[in-house]
């Protein structure tokens, strides 16, 4: 395996970790992120806004496919694509969105706003 392929691969980890984040953090107290909990919402916050400048994608995807990952990917959604489909497949499904591009922005956007969710409730109503 190339020194890249390790980079993508721990790249990757990193995008799941911010992905489930949200819902580990409520495995520990809150006072483990007393002084933090703040920023980590703000952090998840920015994060569908920077998609924009990066041509609709998150910075770990853009930094993974400069390094030869998702090479046949059908969307701008790589990451997704790649790692979230027994997710996104019965939510478009649900929602009657498609396959595609726009219906790729549409779940990844939902699933951030709930991610967001799960960051403010634990932040403004689990007790210390």
């Amino acid at each position: 395996m190339e020194q890249t392929t390790y980079v993508t691969k721990l790249l990757n980890a990193f995008h799941y970790l911010i992905l489930i984040f949200p819902i580990i953090i409520y495995l520990f107290p809150k006072i483990c992120f007393k002084n933090s909990i703040k920023y980590i919402l703000l952090f998840y916050i920015l994060i569908p806004l920077h998609w924009v400048f990066i041509n609709n994608m998150c910075l770990t995807t853009y930094i993974s496919i400069n390094l030869g990952d998702y090479k046949n990917s059908k969307t701008t959604s790589q990451f997704s694509e790649n790692n979230l489909m027994w997710l996104y497949t019965p939510l478009l499904q649900l929602f009657g969105w498609k396959f595609d591009n726009d219906g790729m922005d549409k779940i990844t956007t939902l699933h951030s706003f709930i991610n967001i969710l799960f960051i403010w409730y634990y932040c403004f109503y689990i007790k210390n």
